[in-house]
């Protein structure tokens, strides 16, 4: 377990072990303020007339996943180790954990592919209980370099879009899959009013590395519609419409090839040089 913590999952067993709960109705709030655009790699929302991006550098600056190379189905031609669960087209989560437990106590990197493997498909790739995951994920648990963050990051985006597209018609009720906490942070970042007034953070500590902004969240309350419109209307609410950098992280520049809209450019133009939008723009 001091190899998994030790790995690409630390921070995100860090903000597991809080305990933190989705709070429903800010996420409501965001997915019913999307903005309409070409993009099919990143989503853009709109709160209190301030445009902000949901792409897979801010998923990244949430979790400190590895979000860069390629996912082209499983990266590897022969397999290290031989699972039963990996003779199948696809497996259950209850596979991997009894494919733990049959492991013998002195294959020790064995025993952390499995483990990192069951936080990965419980955590960051949960669609639904019971459900079945593919076999690829199985053989690239077997590679240490993969980069689950983009595989995670594409999950996520998929039910966001989902649930947007729900609400355009007329749909009340949604279902985020992936890791959707990741998400309810990227809103609590880029809304400082409501980051204040809805979480509680660790103070701000000076390291070698970068500090991924998940670290430092211990508590995260669950308010009403009517309080997060409350702090929509208030006249000091400022929105980062893209997120500012984290120091030393070498991901920073991380994105996914997309479609060009003229509109969203202009957008970030004119908020980076400080304009505040108004509801008539």
């Amino acid at each position: 377990m001091i190899r998994v913590r030790g790995s690409f999952l630390g921070p995100i067993m860090k903000l597991s072990e809080r305990g933190l709960k989705l709070s429903a109705k800010m996420v409501y709030a965001i997915l019913t303020r999307s903005i309409v655009s070409v993009k099919e790699n990143e989503a853009w929302f709109h709160f209190g007339a301030q445009p902000m991006r949901f792409s897979i550098r801010e998923f990244h600056m949430m979790t400190g996943l590895k979000c860069s190379g390629a996912l082209e189905g499983s990266r590897r031609e022969t397999d290290i180790f031989n699972w039963e669960l990996l003779k199948g087209r696809s497996h259950k989560l209850s596979d991997v954990v009894e494919q733990l437990i049959n492991i013998r106590e002195d294959a020790s990197e064995e025993r952390v592919c499995l483990a990192m493997l069951i936080l990965v498909e419980s955590i960051l790739l949960w669609k639904s209980k019971g459900g079945s995951f593919p076999l690829e994920y199985a053989k690239n648990a077997q590679d240490m370099t993969y980069p689950w963050g983009k595989e995670a990051y594409i999950v996520l985006l998929k039910s966001i879009q989902n649930a947007v597209a729900n609400h355009l018609e007329n749909k009340s009720k949604f279902e985020l899959q992936g890791y959707p906490l990741v998400f309810l942070l990227w809103i609590l970042e880029s809304i400082p009013l409501l980051r204040n007034k809805f979480s509680r953070c660790v103070p701000t500590v000076e390291v070698p590395g970068p500090t991924y902004l998940c670290e430092k969240y211990t508590e995260v309350e669950n308010p009403s519609l009517d309080r997060v419109l409350q702090v929509e209307a208030d006249t000091k609410l400022k929105v980062h419409c893209i997120l500012p950098s984290i120091p030393h992280d070498p991901e920073d520049d991380i994105s996914i090839e997309d479609k060009y809209s003229d509109e969203l450019e202009t957008l970030k133009d004119v908020t980076k040089k400080g304009y505040k939008l108004t509801a008539d723009d």
